[in-house]
């Protein structure tokens, strides 16, 4: 538990990661400048750009992906479970898209087009 600045306590939440460091940062590359980082350092632009431009640093961008994933989602999110126990969350209200496996983020991004389809289509 941990005090409140006005006296009270609250529990602290421990918020998901990306499975690791160098896939965050590929995620965040392709999903926000819209660029995939290949082997050999080769780049190349992506088809249709940026997902979540919005996100304008690596620190933004994991911060928006883990708070997605925060244990007390926010109100709307609609969330649904692949065969192989991936949970997969799509937030109508923002258009966001997310999947975590073993209870490591896999990806975060808003899809082209229609999202709620995207979504159904990725169960």
């Amino acid at each position: 538990m941990v005090s409140g600045a006005n006296g009270g306590s609250r529990a602290l939440q421990v918020l998901p990661e990306f499975t690791n460091g160098r896939k965050a940062f590929e995620h965040y590359a392709k999903h926000s400048k819209g660029v995939v980082l290949g082997k050999k350092g080769n780049v190349k632009a992506k088809p249709g750009g940026a997902d979540v431009p919005e996100f304008a640093s690596y620190d933004a961008y994991v911060g928006a992906a883990s708070s997605f994933w925060s244990p007390s989602a926010r109100k709307g999110i609609l969330e649904g479970t692949r065969a192989d126990g991936s949970i997969l969350r799509f937030e109508p209200s923002t258009g966001y898209f997310g999947v975590m496996r073993n209870g490591k983020i896999s990806t975060f991004f808003r899809p082209d087009g229609d999202g709620l389809k995207y979504f159904k289509d990725q169960l």
